[in-house]
């Protein structure tokens, strides 16, 4: 999904396009997204990517004891994230969320074979490049001053998955993205049943989600289950709004 939004406090969606593009994380080629961009762009000159999350993998790494510089921290998430997932550091842009305080910490990687033709993208294309964030994390960092200081869930549901992190008041304890067919919020509380066994959690904690969008935002919100920008897209209606959704992450309202 390519679009041209006037920025401001108010952003309008100015064009959309649908492109066809099916993204191998080994061999990424984003020859049509560019060619899409400079035929829609008009005068725009930065751009904004946020990529679905099953692209990118997700990882909790607990503070290490005994670190002397930052060198050796990254090559401990390194490690982690290696004995995770099985798959060599060295190809994956590897990040992870160091808060103050916290003794466990949410960390992501992202395939370097589909950073760089993006960034080259850019370059070529003359394009300032604002931001280039996974789906979960651009929807934690909008909606993280709504959340709660306790323990809680936080969902981030997609098209076609959702992920689902605990976060204590110490750090995470685990995050994860799953496959959802159909109605997801349907599938939550299976979902965090399975999880909460994974990661030893049997008692019960709030659940915010963000990506499920419905009209009237008051049947959003129930006992177990808080939304985070659950109301459409001003002025479009709900099936617009949920087609968009993932690619107006950062702005949604």
């Amino acid at each position: 999904m390519v679009l041209r939004v006037a920025a401001g406090r108010n952003p309008r969606v100015l064009s959309d396009t649908v492109l066809p593009l099916a993204v191998n994380p080994a061999a990424a080629q984003f020859g049509t997204l560019f060619e899409t961009l400079a035929a829609t762009g008009g005068r725009a000159r930065e751009i904004r990517i946020t990529i679905a999350d099953p692209l990118v993998r997700y990882f909790v790494i607990e503070a290490p004891s005994g670190l002397r510089s930052r060198a050796e921290l990254q090559a401990a998430i390194a490690a982690r994230f290696e004995e995770q997932f099985g798959l060599a550091p060295a190809d994956w842009e590897i990040s992870a969320n160091l808060a103050p305080g916290h003794d466990s910490y949410l960390a992501c990687a992202i395939p370097r074979n589909l950073l760089e033709p993006l960034h080259a993208g850019c370059a070529s294309a003359r394009l300032r490049l604002r931001s280039l964030v996974p789906y979960a994390v651009s929807e934690m960092n909008r909606w993280r001053r709504r959340l709660p200081r306790r323990e809680f869930w936080f969902a981030a549901a997609g098209s076609g998955s959702v992920t689902l992190g605990y976060l204590a008041g110490n750090g995470w304890r685990g995050v994860r993205t799953h496959v959802a067919a159909g109605k997801t919020e349907a599938q939550l509380p299976s979902l965090i049943e399975r999880d909460g066994l994974r990661l030893g959690i049997a008692h019960q904690a709030p659940l915010h989600c963000s990506g499920l969008v419905s009209q009237p935002v008051e049947r959003a919100e129930s006992n177990t289950l808080t939304r985070c920008g659950a109301g459409l897209w001003p002025g479009q209606n709900e099936t617009w709004s949920r087609e968009h959704r993932l690619a107006l992450s950062g702005i949604w309202p």
